[in-house]
């Protein structure tokens, strides 16, 4: 067990934001919105005719202060995140001279790069393709092809480009963007270093991870399926790498979903699905249990990768580049986003995500062009605002969607409260490489700083890093005689509140935010006794606390059987899940009455041999075995020692001058012949019929 305490900061927690001042001040007073921020504005401050004419000099100098007031806390001036999506398919950060033009040369303090010029912090970098990336990958995956060179760093020149303040450079965040599942492009094939090649054979099911549809056909990108515990692990392992091995400020998931709603259909998710619930077969897409199981593989990496990197660094932030698409919510509740297409499509429950606290920073893809569909913009980046809970929110803004005008209108729309009050903590603009329709960030860059990004400004803090109040438990549940993981076992935190979870496919569980205090924590799975241990977690706090169960308990006995029978011995066989002595008692009642002789050596796999048996008796009998923490006991189980038949009901019928037939039962099958003459000593035999029967007949003649 481990507790890494998180010490606070002094950084204030972020205030409130009002609406942008580009909405109601610089912009045209004709536009709704512009007309509609002024309104608001006077009934804070009153007319300022009215102002002027009160108070002559003192009050124009009341008003001018008031508008000062209103600059300061509205989007310009706040801090809130200021980010843009740099995609690894062109121009942007492929070699050092355009990292250089994106972030500034380091040690320079005139090369300052498009991202400071234009007043951004934070760039949100697309640094895994499709299992390709640009950095030395820690799990062996390859660089992707555009780099120059080949093998180019192009993480560690961009962390060191954006974290460069010499001569007052303001640092920008890096977001380390993965696209979570895909191994190549759609409709394209992996290229002969993917890792695809490594994992895609289905006669080796545990190194089989691919997802495939109900019809049993990879899908058009090759994508992994969280449903496979190895999968799960394995992303998991991509996603430390990078968190632990660099500098990042974030880690920014994408296509962290299924691509259509027909997936997930990789065999070990099924057996393991319908070993969770008890069913056969394969479930139908439109099973609703089926897609909340999806959902949940999905979450479980989510929640994982969460819950680990608060144990190593908690101050690296955990976002996701979220879809949205229509229909967009009609409000902001549980059962609206319920009702829209990343829950019931394409099960990615990223509300449910902002809810638990498994994200720091949701950057839904918001991307709907304002000349068609403003409605849905409005509608997905409300509800954003409202159910980010805890969490903070930046609108993922789809500017390259957009003409100019209506791409600086929907970043600017970004700091406008929600109909309930509701503010983001800023923006991400898609994307650099096009950030208007038609358009370069040559283009975009000076009106987007006219008008969006006058002035520099910081990224929000986070309280729930800088000065936490809540703590953190995880761990892994493995069975100790196997090693092998725990899979959908209760784990239940009893202290100053009670929570209750299921280890995912990888024996993995996690409880985030809890309040600081001592918890009890159970683990039960079938075919165990519970396990427990108290922990004690302060603010700030990340616990692990790892579960073996089948350990400090007697042993568990399983496929218990009898062989090798004879008339007078058999063999009697068990496992045992530990190492564990073995004996047998037995007997022609279920009292036993005899016993074997005790086998002192510790072992899993049992075998003792039973001898001095009657022939043709049916045995009782028990297996035994002891550990260190008791004792356990399986049956009565029973056999038939074997040995001559036993012939009774023995009758001659169907007599005539030359022939009789003659009928009788063993106790056993055995094989059939009559002896028969005149006198005792017989003289005749008939024909040895040799298949083994129970019920005899023949006919002699």
């Amino acid at each position: 067990m481990a507790a890494l305490p998180f010490a606070p900061s002094s950084i204030p927690p972020p205030r409130p934001q009002a609406p942008g001042p580009a909405a109601g001040v610089r912009r045209d007073v004709s536009e709704p919105g512009a007309a509609r921020t002024l309104r608001d504005e006077e009934r804070r401050f009153g007319s300022m005719s009215d102002s002027i004419a009160r108070g002559g000099r003192s009050a124009l100098w009341l008003t001018v202060a008031a508008l000062a007031v209103l600059l300061l806390i509205s989007g310009a001036g706040a801090n809130e995140t200021r980010g843009v999506w740099v995609d690894a398919w062109g121009t942007g950060f492929r070699s050092q001279s355009e990292v250089e033009a994106l972030l500034g040369r380091p040690g320079d303090p005139n090369r300052r790069g498009a991202v400071r010029d234009a007043n951004l912090n934070a760039v949100f970098v697309q640094v895994r393709r499709r299992a390709d990336v640009c950095y030395p990958s820690g799990v062996g995956e390859p660089y992707f092809s555009g780099l120059t060179p080949s093998n180019f760093n192009a993480l560690q020149a961009i962390i060191d480009a954006a974290h460069d303040t010499t001569g007052g450079k303001q640092r920008i965040e890096v977001h380390a963007w993965i696209v979570a599942f895909a191994t190549t492009s759609s409709g394209t094939t992996p290229p002969a270093n993917s890792i695809y090649w490594q994992h895609n054979d289905p006669n080796d099911p545990d190194n089989y991870w691919m997802t495939l549809d109900e019809n049993g056909n990879e899908t058009s990108d090759k994508a992994f399926d969280p449903g496979h515990p190895r999968c799960l692990e394995y992303i998991t392992d991509v996603c430390m790498d990078l968190i632990t091995r660099f500098d990042i400020d974030g880690l920014h998931y994408d296509y962290i979903r299924f691509t259509a709603n027909n997936q997930g259909y990789n065999p070990v998710s099924i057996a393991r699905f319908n070993q969770r619930y008890g069913r056969t077969g394969q479930p139908s897409p439109s099973d609703e249990q089926f897609k909340q199981w999806r959902r949940d593989q999905i979450t479980a990496l989510v929640r994982r990768v969460y819950a680990k990197t608060q144990l190593v660094k908690p101050h690296v932030k955990i976002s996701g580049a979220f879809v949205t698409w229509n229909p967009s919510p009609t409000a902001s509740t549980r059962a609206a986003f319920q009702a829209t297409r990343p829950y019931y499509d394409v099960y990615s429950d990223w509300d449910s995500w902002m809810q638990e606290g498994i994200i720091d920073l949701a950057v839904p893809m918001t991307y709907y062009n304002w000349a068609s569909l403003p409605n849905d913009y409005l509608r997905w980046m409300n509800f954003q605002k409202d159910r980010k809970a805890s969490r903070h929110v930046a609108v993922g803004v789809g500017t390259y969607l957009n003409s100019k005008d209506n791409a600086i209108l929907e970043l600017l729309k970004t700091r406008d409260p929600s109909p309930a009050g509701s503010y983001g903590q800023g923006f991400c603009i898609y994307s650099y490489r096009v950030p208007f329709s038609g358009g370069t960030w040559a283009q975009f860059a000076p009106d987007l700083k006219a008008q969006v990004t006058p002035t520099p400004v910081n990224v929000p803090p986070m309280p729930w890093k800088t000065s936490p109040t809540t703590g953190h438990i995880m761990g892994t549940v493995t069975d100790f005689a196997t090693g092998q993981w725990i899979d959908g076992g209760t784990v239940t935190v009893t202290g100053p509140v009670s929570r209750t979870t299921r280890t995912d496919g990888a024996g993995f569980y996690a409880f985030i935010d809890l309040p600081p205090g001592t918890y009890t924590i159970t683990v039960s799975q079938s075919g165990y006794p519970n396990a427990s241990a108290a922990v004690t977690i302060a603010a700030g706090d990340a616990v692990a606390r790892d579960f073996q169960l089948g350990v400090n308990q007697p042993p568990l006995i399983s496929d218990v059987a009898a062989s090798g029978i004879t008339n007078n011995s058999a063999v009697i066989t068990w496992q045992t899940n530990v190492p564990a002595t073995s004996r047998v008692e037995y007997g022609t009642t279920p009292a036993y009455g005899m016993s074997s002789l005790l086998y002192l050596t510790p072992r899993t796999a049992h075998s003792v041999t039973l001898t001095g048996l009657q022939p043709n008796t049916l045995y009782y009998y028990r297996v035994i075995s002891t550990n260190d923490f008791g004792q356990s006991a399986s049956g009565p189980h029973t056999f038939t020692s074997s040995g001559p038949p036993q012939i009774s009901n023995v009758q001659v019928t169907g007599i005539t001058a030359t022939s009789a037939t003659v009928t009788w039962t063993t106790n056993a099958p055995a094989t059939s012949q009559v002896r028969y003459g005149t006198s005792p000593s017989y003289g005749n035999v008939t024909l040895l019929s040799e298949v083994p029967v129970t019920s005899h007949s023949v006919t002699i003649s």
